[in-house]
């Protein structure tokens, strides 16, 4: 049955999300702060979420929102103008017009501040370490409070894809990386958040009851020095220099991805080896 889905920041990921939701018979409408040419069947609408009064345009026969939204800026300030304030519009213009409908939201592991090698997953405790991880953390319960729908928050760690060149910027800089204590990273192929998106979305659309929260890693956290170590030697480059700290250096977290494996979700890119060898 044909479902109408709205895709809030309807940018890079959220596009590859509608095209494929379009490819399965559903209708979806795509909200941009710009005009998009090349549609690939989304019905694209011109609004910001910042700017009350532009989401005139937003229909309200819909069966399931998905909120997918990146800051202008990546200040303390910018994060909670799109976070907080420019969802809250979203949500208040739904409400104001009687709307109560599913929600599926994009956050982020940064929720976590666990920075000493311990495991995370969706009942780990949320402290955050800064002002950014409060404001997501504090997101995502707005959105969990809207409407008298089961909503959905998924975080996601570090996205990355066959353009993403920031580790590879850390090979070619050849300065020392942590190695111990090891200081642990966590990603996720861009495709697999799009899969693991449009797994969700279908599982609901099917009545199928979600979880509140799902945490969307690959299948191996890794630590820093390993990853640069086998990027350097795919490039033909020597190995890096190994960083002995002291020992209460930070080490980052690992996250653990049970929940969507047990709900069925299978990665394409389990570890970073297949993701950045693509």
């Amino acid at each position: 049955m044909t479902k109408h889905i709205l895709i809030a920041g309807c940018g890079k990921l959220g596009a590859a999300v509608g095209e494929q939701l379009v490819q399965a018979g559903h209708r979806v409408t795509g909200l941009r702060r710009s005009d998009v040419i090349d549609t690939q069947g989304i019905d694209y609408l011109q609004a910001d979420l910042s700017e009350p009064g532009t989401l005139r345009v937003v229909p309200t026969d819909i069966d399931l929102l998905i909120i997918i939204v990146t800051p202008r800026d990546y200040s303390d300030a910018g994060y909670r103008a799109i976070y907080l304030e420019a969802v809250a519009n979203l949500l208040t213009y739904f409400s104001g017009q009687g709307v109560s409908l599913p929600v599926i939201y994009v956050s982020s592991t940064r929720v976590y501040g666990q920075n000493q090698g311990e495991w995370v997953d969706e009942e780990s405790e949320t402290r955050p370490a800064d002002e950014k991880g409060r404001v997501l953390l504090e997101a995502e319960q707005q959105v969990l409070a809207f409407g008298g729908a089961k909503n959905t928050v998924v975080r996601f760690s570090g996205i990355y894809d066959a353009g993403s060149q920031f580790m590879q910027r850390l090979v070619k800089q050849g300065n020392p990386i942590q190695f111990d204590p090891p200081a642990f990273t966590n990603r996720v192929h861009r495709e697999d958040c799009v899969r693991a998106l449009v797994f969700l979305v279908q599982k609901q659309l099917a009545g199928e009851a979600l979880e509140t929260h799902y945490l969307v890693s690959d299948d191996e956290p890794a630590a820093k020095w390993d990853v640069i170590n086998w990027l350097a030697q795919s490039m033909g480059l020597p190995s890096p220099e190994k960083a002995i700290c002291e020992a209460e250096a930070g080490q980052g977290k690992r996250c653990r991805n049970k929940r969507i494996r047990n709900a069925g979700f299978s990665f394409k890119y389990p570890t970073y080896r297949e993701g950045y060898d693509q």
